[in-house]
Protein backbone atom coordinates (compact mmCIF):
# COMPACT_ATOMS: atom_id res chain seq x y z
CA UNK A 1 0.00 0.00 0.00
CA UNK A 2 2.76 2.29 0.58
CA UNK A 3 4.69 1.77 -2.61
CA UNK A 4 1.39 3.36 -4.59
CA UNK A 5 1.06 6.25 -2.22
CA UNK A 6 5.28 7.26 -2.93
CA UNK A 7 4.04 8.29 -6.96
CA UNK A 8 1.30 9.97 -5.87
CA UNK A 9 2.99 12.07 -3.12
CA UNK A 10 5.51 13.25 -5.32
CA UNK A 11 2.75 14.35 -8.21
CA UNK A 12 1.66 16.01 -5.71
CA UNK A 13 4.79 18.05 -4.90
CA UNK A 14 6.17 18.37 -8.72
CA UNK A 15 3.93 21.48 -9.34
CA UNK A 16 5.23 22.91 -6.16
CA UNK A 17 8.97 22.57 -7.47
CA UNK A 18 8.12 23.47 -10.85
CA UNK A 19 6.89 26.57 -9.93
CA UNK A 20 9.98 27.61 -7.73
CA UNK A 21 11.81 26.37 -10.73
CA UNK A 22 9.73 28.99 -12.81
CA UNK A 23 10.74 31.79 -10.95
CA UNK A 24 13.92 31.64 -10.61
CA UNK A 25 16.35 35.22 -10.91
CA UNK A 26 18.57 36.10 -13.25
CA UNK A 27 21.74 38.61 -12.59
CA UNK A 28 24.01 40.76 -14.14
CA UNK A 29 26.73 42.06 -12.45
CA UNK A 30 27.31 45.89 -13.08
CA UNK A 31 31.16 48.27 -13.11
CA UNK A 32 30.00 51.04 -11.87
CA UNK A 33 31.70 54.75 -11.73
CA UNK A 34 34.26 54.87 -8.90
CA UNK A 35 34.42 58.55 -7.93
CA UNK A 36 30.27 58.93 -8.22
CA UNK A 37 27.43 58.14 -5.37
CA UNK A 38 24.82 58.10 -7.51
CA UNK A 39 25.37 55.88 -10.57
CA UNK A 40 23.13 55.57 -14.16
CA UNK A 41 22.63 52.60 -15.79
CA UNK A 42 20.30 51.70 -19.08
CA UNK A 43 18.92 48.74 -18.90
CA UNK A 44 19.84 45.74 -21.40
CA UNK A 45 17.45 43.83 -23.35
CA UNK A 46 17.78 40.54 -21.00
CA UNK A 47 15.72 42.54 -18.57
CA UNK A 48 12.86 42.60 -20.67
CA UNK A 49 12.96 39.34 -21.99
CA UNK A 50 13.38 37.36 -18.41
CA UNK A 51 11.48 39.99 -15.80
CA UNK A 52 8.64 38.23 -14.36
CA UNK A 53 6.31 41.83 -14.89
CA UNK A 54 6.08 43.80 -17.57
CA UNK A 55 6.28 47.07 -15.34
CA UNK A 56 9.76 45.29 -14.32
CA UNK A 57 8.45 45.55 -10.48
CA UNK A 58 10.70 42.10 -10.09
CA UNK A 59 13.99 44.59 -10.28
CA UNK A 60 16.35 45.22 -8.00
CA UNK A 61 20.21 46.28 -7.46
CA UNK A 62 21.76 44.16 -4.83
CA UNK A 63 25.26 44.45 -3.21
CA UNK A 64 28.05 41.84 -2.41
CA UNK A 65 26.03 40.98 0.34
CA UNK A 66 22.49 40.88 -1.37
CA UNK A 67 21.55 43.71 0.18
CA UNK A 68 19.10 46.67 -2.01
CA UNK A 69 20.19 49.50 -3.00
CA UNK A 70 17.91 52.35 -3.35
CA UNK A 71 17.22 53.04 -6.89
CA UNK A 72 15.05 54.78 -9.51
CA UNK A 73 13.66 54.96 -13.27
CA UNK A 74 14.65 58.22 -14.87
CA UNK A 75 11.98 59.85 -16.26
CA UNK A 76 11.82 61.21 -19.87
CA UNK A 77 12.58 64.77 -20.36
CA UNK A 78 9.71 66.64 -21.26
CA UNK A 79 9.54 67.20 -25.27
CA UNK A 80 9.79 70.09 -26.84
CA UNK A 81 8.51 71.24 -30.17
CA UNK A 82 9.14 73.85 -33.07
CA UNK A 83 6.55 74.46 -35.52
CA UNK A 84 7.73 74.91 -39.06
CA UNK A 85 5.43 75.90 -41.92
CA UNK A 86 5.95 73.71 -44.92
CA UNK A 87 4.64 75.12 -48.62
CA UNK A 88 0.99 73.35 -49.02
CA UNK A 89 -0.64 72.85 -52.21
CA UNK A 90 -4.14 71.66 -53.57
CA UNK A 91 -4.24 68.73 -55.79
CA UNK A 92 -6.24 69.34 -58.91
CA UNK A 93 -9.72 67.43 -58.56
CA UNK A 94 -12.00 65.72 -61.25
CA UNK A 95 -14.17 67.51 -61.89
CA UNK A 96 -18.56 65.99 -61.78
CA UNK A 97 -19.88 66.83 -65.21
CA UNK A 98 -17.82 68.15 -68.57
CA UNK A 99 -18.15 68.61 -72.41
CA UNK A 100 -15.90 69.13 -75.02
CA UNK A 101 -17.18 71.95 -76.95
CA UNK A 102 -20.84 72.17 -78.44
CA UNK A 103 -23.50 69.62 -79.40
CA UNK A 104 -26.87 68.88 -80.74
CA UNK A 105 -29.66 68.59 -78.07
CA UNK A 106 -33.27 68.15 -78.79
CA UNK A 107 -35.35 70.85 -77.64
CA UNK A 108 -39.42 71.06 -78.07
CA UNK A 109 -41.65 73.93 -77.83
CA UNK A 110 -45.03 75.19 -76.06
CA UNK A 111 -46.79 73.47 -79.23
CA UNK A 112 -45.37 70.02 -78.41
CA UNK A 113 -42.89 70.83 -81.72
CA UNK A 114 -39.34 69.28 -81.15
CA UNK A 115 -36.31 70.68 -83.07
CA UNK A 116 -33.04 70.04 -83.45
CA UNK A 117 -30.57 72.91 -81.91
CA UNK A 118 -26.77 73.90 -81.84
CA UNK A 119 -26.09 73.81 -77.71
CA UNK A 120 -23.07 75.76 -76.84
CA UNK A 121 -20.40 74.60 -74.49
CA UNK A 122 -21.51 73.80 -70.40
CA UNK A 123 -18.96 74.68 -68.14
CA UNK A 124 -17.23 71.97 -65.20
CA UNK A 125 -19.38 71.80 -62.46
CA UNK A 126 -16.24 72.88 -59.78
CA UNK A 127 -15.72 70.24 -57.24
CA UNK A 128 -14.39 70.73 -53.80
CA UNK A 129 -11.04 69.99 -52.82
CA UNK A 130 -9.95 66.62 -51.64
CA UNK A 131 -5.93 66.37 -52.24
CA UNK A 132 -2.98 68.22 -51.24
CA UNK A 133 0.78 68.11 -51.64
CA UNK A 134 3.33 68.83 -48.84
CA UNK A 135 7.15 69.43 -49.80
CA UNK A 136 9.54 69.41 -46.83
CA UNK A 137 11.90 70.31 -49.15
CA UNK A 138 15.86 68.69 -50.33
CA UNK A 139 18.42 67.18 -48.16
CA UNK A 140 19.02 67.72 -45.59
CA UNK A 141 15.19 67.65 -43.75
CA UNK A 142 14.76 68.39 -40.37
CA UNK A 143 12.82 65.31 -38.43
CA UNK A 144 9.59 66.25 -37.88
CA UNK A 145 6.66 63.63 -35.51
CA UNK A 146 3.90 65.58 -36.58
CA UNK A 147 1.64 67.55 -38.18
CA UNK A 148 -0.67 70.46 -37.32
CA UNK A 149 -3.24 71.74 -39.90
CA UNK A 150 -5.40 75.04 -39.86
CA UNK A 151 -8.42 75.17 -42.04
CA UNK A 152 -11.24 77.37 -43.35
CA UNK A 153 -15.43 75.99 -43.80
CA UNK A 154 -18.34 77.90 -44.12
CA UNK A 155 -19.70 75.30 -41.50
CA UNK A 156 -19.24 75.42 -37.89
CA UNK A 157 -19.05 72.01 -37.29
CA UNK A 158 -17.20 69.05 -39.22
CA UNK A 159 -15.68 65.75 -38.66
CA UNK A 160 -13.17 64.48 -41.76
CA UNK A 161 -10.52 61.46 -42.01
CA UNK A 162 -7.43 62.72 -43.44
CA UNK A 163 -4.85 59.86 -44.85
CA UNK A 164 -1.45 60.37 -45.42
CA UNK A 165 0.76 59.13 -48.09
CA UNK A 166 4.64 59.63 -48.63
CA UNK A 167 6.35 59.67 -51.65
CA UNK A 168 10.49 60.63 -53.00
CA UNK A 169 9.44 60.72 -56.77
CA UNK A 170 5.78 61.59 -56.84
CA UNK A 171 4.98 58.28 -58.47
CA UNK A 172 5.58 55.86 -55.90
CA UNK A 173 3.28 56.50 -52.90
CA UNK A 174 3.64 54.20 -49.63
CA UNK A 175 1.04 54.75 -46.66
CA UNK A 176 2.57 56.50 -44.08
CA UNK A 177 0.12 56.30 -40.80
CA UNK A 178 -3.48 55.13 -39.75
CA UNK A 179 -5.74 57.92 -40.72
CA UNK A 180 -6.63 60.76 -38.42
CA UNK A 181 -9.82 63.03 -37.72
CA UNK A 182 -10.01 66.79 -38.56
CA UNK A 183 -12.62 67.67 -35.97
CA UNK A 184 -14.48 70.89 -34.99
CA UNK A 185 -17.28 70.59 -32.69
CA UNK A 186 -19.17 73.12 -30.76
CA UNK A 187 -21.64 72.76 -27.71
CA UNK A 188 -22.63 76.41 -27.50
CA UNK A 189 -20.31 77.01 -24.58
CA UNK A 190 -17.14 75.22 -25.60
CA UNK A 191 -15.45 74.48 -28.90
CA UNK A 192 -13.26 71.44 -29.96
CA UNK A 193 -10.98 71.46 -32.27
CA UNK A 194 -8.78 68.49 -33.24
CA UNK A 195 -6.13 69.19 -36.33
CA UNK A 196 -2.88 66.95 -35.70
CA UNK A 197 -1.52 64.04 -37.34
CA UNK A 198 1.47 62.32 -35.61
CA UNK A 199 3.88 60.96 -38.28
CA UNK A 200 7.61 59.95 -38.90
CA UNK A 201 7.76 60.51 -42.44
CA UNK A 202 11.01 59.85 -44.45
CA UNK A 203 10.21 61.07 -47.91
CA UNK A 204 10.13 64.44 -48.85
CA UNK A 205 6.38 64.58 -50.34
CA UNK A 206 3.84 63.85 -48.71
CA UNK A 207 0.28 63.35 -50.01
CA UNK A 208 -2.98 64.21 -47.98
CA UNK A 209 -6.31 62.60 -48.87
CA UNK A 210 -9.52 63.60 -47.09
CA UNK A 211 -12.43 61.44 -47.53
CA UNK A 212 -15.75 61.61 -46.40
CA UNK A 213 -18.30 64.16 -47.35
CA UNK A 214 -16.81 67.95 -47.18
CA UNK A 215 -18.78 70.73 -45.72
CA UNK A 216 -19.00 73.95 -48.64
CA UNK A 217 -16.50 76.03 -48.77
CA UNK A 218 -13.91 73.69 -46.62
CA UNK A 219 -10.54 74.26 -47.71
CA UNK A 220 -7.16 73.18 -45.69
CA UNK A 221 -5.08 77.02 -45.25
CA UNK A 222 -2.02 76.10 -43.43
CA UNK A 223 0.22 72.70 -42.41
CA UNK A 224 2.82 73.16 -40.30
CA UNK A 225 5.42 70.62 -39.06
CA UNK A 226 6.13 69.81 -35.34
CA UNK A 227 10.16 69.40 -34.92
CA UNK A 228 11.54 68.43 -32.28
CA UNK A 229 14.28 70.69 -30.42
CA UNK A 230 15.57 67.64 -27.95
CA UNK A 231 16.42 64.66 -30.13
CA UNK A 232 15.30 61.67 -28.20
CA UNK A 233 17.39 58.75 -27.60
CA UNK A 234 18.07 56.20 -30.32
CA UNK A 235 15.70 53.23 -30.99
CA UNK A 236 16.98 49.71 -30.25
CA UNK A 237 16.06 46.80 -32.82
CA UNK A 238 15.33 43.87 -31.84
CA UNK A 239 16.59 40.55 -33.81
CA UNK A 240 14.56 40.06 -36.90
CA UNK A 241 12.31 37.03 -35.97
CA UNK A 242 10.34 34.87 -39.06
CA UNK A 243 6.42 34.43 -39.01
CA UNK A 244 4.82 31.38 -38.03
CA UNK A 245 1.91 30.15 -40.01
CA UNK A 246 -1.77 30.01 -37.41
CA UNK A 247 -4.61 27.48 -38.56
CA UNK A 248 -6.73 30.21 -39.25
CA UNK A 249 -4.27 31.58 -42.24
CA UNK A 250 -2.59 34.49 -40.03
CA UNK A 251 0.99 35.14 -39.46
CA UNK A 252 2.14 35.16 -35.66
CA UNK A 253 5.81 36.92 -34.17
CA UNK A 254 7.08 36.04 -31.17
CA UNK A 255 9.27 39.40 -30.17
CA UNK A 256 10.38 36.86 -27.36
CA UNK A 257 10.07 39.61 -24.49
CA UNK A 258 8.01 42.29 -23.35
CA UNK A 259 10.08 45.30 -25.15
CA UNK A 260 8.73 49.34 -24.26
CA UNK A 261 7.98 49.37 -28.05
CA UNK A 262 7.89 52.50 -30.26
CA UNK A 263 7.38 50.75 -33.44
CA UNK A 264 7.26 47.98 -35.67
CA UNK A 265 9.51 47.00 -38.66
CA UNK A 266 8.12 44.59 -41.02
CA UNK A 267 10.23 43.03 -43.54
CA UNK A 268 9.74 40.73 -46.76
CA UNK A 269 12.40 39.02 -48.38
CA UNK A 270 10.68 39.31 -51.63
CA UNK A 271 10.95 41.80 -54.30
CA UNK A 272 7.04 42.76 -53.77
CA UNK A 273 4.28 42.85 -51.37
CA UNK A 274 0.56 44.89 -50.69
CA UNK A 275 -0.74 42.75 -47.91
CA UNK A 276 -4.07 44.20 -46.17
CA UNK A 277 -4.04 43.04 -42.91
CA UNK A 278 -5.81 43.19 -39.32
CA UNK A 279 -3.10 43.86 -36.48
CA UNK A 280 -3.50 42.03 -33.51
CA UNK A 281 -1.38 41.39 -30.29
CA UNK A 282 -1.44 39.92 -26.72
CA UNK A 283 0.88 39.74 -23.97
CA UNK A 284 0.61 36.35 -23.08
CA UNK A 285 -0.09 33.03 -24.95
CA UNK A 286 -3.05 32.44 -22.96
CA UNK A 287 -4.65 35.91 -23.46
CA UNK A 288 -6.79 37.14 -25.65
CA UNK A 289 -6.18 39.08 -29.08
CA UNK A 290 -6.32 42.93 -28.66
CA UNK A 291 -7.03 44.62 -32.37
CA UNK A 292 -4.95 47.20 -33.76
CA UNK A 293 -6.82 48.04 -36.29
CA UNK A 294 -5.92 47.15 -40.35
CA UNK A 295 -2.69 47.84 -41.64
CA UNK A 296 -1.23 47.63 -45.39
CA UNK A 297 1.99 45.84 -45.58
CA UNK A 298 3.50 47.62 -48.78
CA UNK A 299 7.16 46.92 -50.39
CA UNK A 300 7.76 48.47 -53.76
CA UNK A 301 10.36 50.05 -53.77
CA UNK A 302 13.09 49.60 -50.43
CA UNK A 303 11.96 48.44 -46.93
CA UNK A 304 8.50 48.86 -45.54
CA UNK A 305 7.86 51.84 -43.71
CA UNK A 306 7.80 51.70 -40.08
CA UNK A 307 4.94 51.22 -38.35
CA UNK A 308 4.22 53.11 -35.05
CA UNK A 309 2.86 51.54 -31.72
CA UNK A 310 2.82 51.99 -28.06
CA UNK A 311 2.77 48.71 -25.88
CA UNK A 312 4.88 45.75 -24.47
CA UNK A 313 3.10 42.59 -25.80
CA UNK A 314 5.20 39.72 -26.76
CA UNK A 315 3.07 38.20 -29.79
CA UNK A 316 1.84 40.03 -32.75
CA UNK A 317 0.22 38.40 -35.05
CA UNK A 318 -1.51 39.17 -38.94
CA UNK A 319 -4.58 38.34 -40.32
CA UNK A 320 -4.85 39.12 -43.93
CA UNK A 321 -7.50 40.18 -45.67
CA UNK A 322 -8.72 36.99 -47.62
CA UNK A 323 -9.04 38.46 -50.83
CA UNK A 324 -5.14 38.62 -51.12
CA UNK A 325 -3.09 35.63 -51.37
CA UNK A 326 -0.66 35.41 -48.49
CA UNK A 327 2.88 35.49 -49.19
CA UNK A 328 5.18 32.43 -47.67
CA UNK A 329 5.58 32.32 -43.72
CA UNK A 330 9.46 32.26 -43.45
CA UNK A 331 9.89 35.35 -46.19
CA UNK A 332 7.96 37.65 -43.99
CA UNK A 333 9.41 39.22 -40.43
CA UNK A 334 9.29 41.34 -37.75
CA UNK A 335 11.51 43.26 -35.76
CA UNK A 336 10.50 45.35 -32.94
CA UNK A 337 11.88 48.58 -32.03
CA UNK A 338 12.12 49.93 -28.46
CA UNK A 339 13.82 52.61 -26.18
CA UNK A 340 15.18 50.65 -23.10
CA UNK A 341 14.49 52.66 -19.69
CA UNK A 342 17.15 54.13 -17.45
CA UNK A 343 17.89 53.80 -13.53
CA UNK A 344 19.80 55.65 -11.29
CA UNK A 345 20.69 53.46 -8.14
CA UNK A 346 22.75 54.82 -4.87
CA UNK A 347 26.25 52.85 -4.82
CA UNK A 348 25.65 52.76 -0.75
CA UNK A 349 26.87 49.19 -0.21
CA UNK A 350 29.66 47.18 -0.75
CA UNK A 351 30.66 46.07 -4.35
CA UNK A 352 30.09 44.50 -6.60
CA UNK A 353 26.78 45.46 -7.68
CA UNK A 354 24.17 43.26 -9.76
CA UNK A 355 21.24 43.63 -11.44
CA UNK A 356 18.63 41.21 -10.14
CA UNK A 357 14.99 40.06 -11.83
CA UNK A 358 12.66 37.21 -12.96
CA UNK A 359 11.94 36.81 -9.57
CA UNK A 360 8.14 36.54 -9.27
CA UNK A 361 8.12 36.25 -5.69
CA UNK A 362 9.19 39.77 -5.76
CA UNK A 363 5.76 41.14 -6.56
CA UNK A 364 5.70 44.42 -4.54
CA UNK A 365 7.98 47.40 -6.57
CA UNK A 366 11.59 47.65 -5.66
CA UNK A 367 11.79 51.32 -7.06
CA UNK A 368 11.41 54.37 -5.58
CA UNK A 369 10.57 57.94 -7.02
CA UNK A 370 13.04 59.30 -9.34
CA UNK A 371 12.87 62.89 -6.77
CA UNK A 372 13.28 60.79 -3.67
CA UNK A 373 17.02 60.31 -5.31
CA UNK A 374 17.35 63.73 -7.50
CA UNK A 375 15.75 65.86 -5.58
CA UNK A 376 14.06 69.30 -7.99
CA UNK A 377 15.65 71.64 -6.23
CA UNK A 378 19.53 72.65 -6.61
CA UNK A 379 21.66 71.43 -8.79
CA UNK A 380 22.02 67.71 -8.31
CA UNK A 381 25.85 66.19 -9.04
CA UNK A 382 26.05 64.29 -11.97
CA UNK A 383 25.98 60.62 -11.76
CA UNK A 384 28.43 58.13 -12.72
CA UNK A 385 27.90 55.60 -15.74
CA UNK A 386 27.35 52.12 -14.98
CA UNK A 387 27.76 49.75 -17.28
CA UNK A 388 26.70 45.54 -17.24
CA UNK A 389 29.91 44.14 -17.24
CA UNK A 390 28.96 40.51 -17.54
CA UNK A 391 27.26 37.54 -18.77
CA UNK A 392 24.10 36.65 -17.28
CA UNK A 393 23.70 34.58 -14.78
CA UNK A 394 20.93 32.72 -13.28
CA UNK A 395 20.75 32.54 -9.14
CA UNK A 396 18.30 29.45 -8.90
CA UNK A 397 19.04 27.51 -6.09
CA UNK A 398 17.43 24.58 -4.99
CA UNK A 399 13.60 24.18 -5.11
CA UNK A 400 13.46 23.66 -1.55
CA UNK A 401 15.78 26.53 -0.85
CA UNK A 402 13.20 28.68 -3.37
CA UNK A 403 10.44 27.35 -0.65
CA UNK A 404 11.95 29.17 2.16
CA UNK A 405 11.65 32.36 0.30
CA UNK A 406 7.94 32.11 -0.38
CA UNK A 407 5.89 35.60 0.44
CA UNK A 408 3.37 34.85 3.42
CA UNK A 409 0.58 34.33 1.11
CA UNK A 410 1.92 32.01 -1.03
CA UNK A 411 2.78 29.87 1.44
CA UNK A 412 -0.09 29.66 3.24
CA UNK A 413 -1.70 28.87 -0.06
CA UNK A 414 0.48 25.58 -0.56
CA UNK A 415 0.42 25.01 3.41
CA UNK A 416 -4.04 24.47 2.16
CA UNK A 417 -3.19 22.00 -0.39
CA UNK A 418 -0.17 19.97 1.34
CA UNK A 419 -2.49 19.69 4.27
CA UNK A 420 -5.62 18.32 1.51
CA UNK A 421 -3.23 15.89 -0.05
CA UNK A 422 -1.93 15.02 3.62
CA UNK A 423 -5.74 14.26 4.61
CA UNK A 424 -6.53 12.47 1.70
CA UNK A 425 -3.73 10.03 2.21
CA UNK A 426 -4.85 9.58 5.80
CA UNK A 427 -8.65 8.80 4.22
CA UNK A 428 -6.45 6.56 1.77
CA UNK A 429 -4.47 4.77 4.21
CA UNK A 430 -7.78 3.87 6.72
CA UNK A 431 -9.93 3.26 4.54
CA UNK A 432 -7.39 0.30 3.54
CA UNK A 433 -7.01 -0.70 6.75
CA UNK A 434 -10.72 -0.97 7.27
CA UNK A 435 -10.81 -3.12 3.81
CA UNK A 436 -8.34 -5.45 5.02
CA UNK A 437 -5.88 -4.23 2.20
Amino acid sequence: MKKPLLPLLAACLWPLAAYAEETTPYALPIATSAAAALQRLTLPADVYRLAAFADLRDLRVLDAQDAAQPFAFVPEPPQTVALLPLPLYALPAEPATSSNGSRLQLQADASGSIRLELATKVAASPQPVRGYLLDRGPEPRQPLTALQFDWHSAQAELLLTLQAEQSDDLQHWQPLAAATTLAQLDNGQQQLRQGRLPLQPGARYLRLTLQGELPAGFRLTQARAEIPQQAPRALVSLPPVAARKATDGGFEFDLGGRYPLQALQFGYSGARLLLPAELLSRPRSDNRWQSHGMQLLQQQNGAMPALPVAGNDRYWRLLPDNRVGTPVPSALRLSGQYRPADIVFVAQGEPPYRLQFGDSFQDRPGALAYTTLVPPNGAPAEPGQAAVNGRLRSEAASWLGRVGHLHWRKLALWAVLLGGVGLMLWMVLRLGKQTGR
